[in-house]
């Protein structure tokens, strides 16, 4: 319960200059604002196992090109492989879309590793990229990290 009361103050804190009242929303990391938007606050740990599984249930949508250079095909294919190998990852995504999910984390457990992959992702993208949809931004504000979401 601690923690959640720090998450709202930190929450206010963070909001300090919008006159807005904050009401949790469904669970103790979701909170809403009386003008209706949506924020995710959470810890670092917690920040970086929600960015993990967002990346785990999204490796399909990554760019071909960020895929093969992250599992190594980039250092042993040709020209002339590397770019056909691109263009076979990207029509295997387009015309799949999630349901080659599980192909790809093959792909990349059997390769560079699914933590590797996932900071790799990080560190180019940052978590705000993958837990903020309103504007792909962290803050953080005390001990918690703070995501508009819509």
């Amino acid at each position: 319960m601690t923690e959640h009361i720090n998450k709202l103050a930190d929450l206010k804190d963070f909001l300090k200059d919008t006159p807005s009242i904050v009401f949790q929303s469904y669970d103790e990391n979701h909170f809403e604002t009386d003008d209706g938007a949506e924020y995710l606050v959470l810890t670092d740990e917690e920040a970086d196992k929600a960015t993990r599984d967002e990346i785990e249930g999204l490796l399909w949508a990554f760019k071909a090109d960020f895929i093969l250079k992250q599992t190594g095909f980039s250092d042993k294919l040709s020209s002339g492989e590397w770019t056909a190998m691109k263009a076979a990852l990207e029509e295997m995504q387009n015309k799949t879309c999630e349901s080659c999910n599980e192909f790809i984390k093959g792909l990349i457990n059997g390769t560079c590793g699914l933590d590797e992959f996932v900071k790799e992702a990080i560190k180019a993208d940052g978590r705000g990229h993958f837990l903020s949809s309103y504007d792909g931004h962290e803050w953080q504000q005390g001990d918690c990290y703070i995501y508009r979401t819509n």
